[in-house]
């Protein structure tokens, strides 16, 4: 299936997101902040990436930025449950989507399922 980064700093979250993505088969790799996601995105593409906007080092809007800016094209979710004003600036940034947290696997799955439709990966 699809290869997805997921740049989220809380423990629990890391668990939902990895327990809900990989009953649908995907192989999740994680990074606890931007910089890591970042680094690792240079070395390895990734079908999808889902970022947390607040995290320390390099928050989500400055990873968006910098994927951006170096061509990455790979769809990004941006999750947050801060200001609704961080999630917009994420989109106008080049997001495929945004999710506000708390979330259910449900959205998770609903979110990612739509992303993957309107692009030109098929999971």
């Amino acid at each position: 299936m699809a290869s997805i980064l997921v740049v989220e700093d809380a423990k629990y979250l890391q668990k939902l997101i990895s327990e809900t993505l990989k009953l649908r088969g995907h192989e999740v790799v994680f990074a606890e902040s931007g910089k890591g996601a970042y680094r690792l995105c240079q070395e390895d593409p990734f079908d999808l990436i889902i970022t947390d906007i607040v995290m320390p080092d390099m928050d989500g809007i400055e990873l968006i930025r910098s994927l951006r800016a170096s061509r990455s094209q790979a769809p990004i979710l941006a999750v947050s449950g801060a200001f609704e004003g961080t999630l917009k600036i994420a989109l106008a940034l080049g997001a495929a989507a945004t999710l506000k947290k708390p979330f259910g696997p449900a959205d998770l799955l609903a979110a990612v399922d739509k992303i993957f439709a309107n692009g030109k990966f098929t999971p």
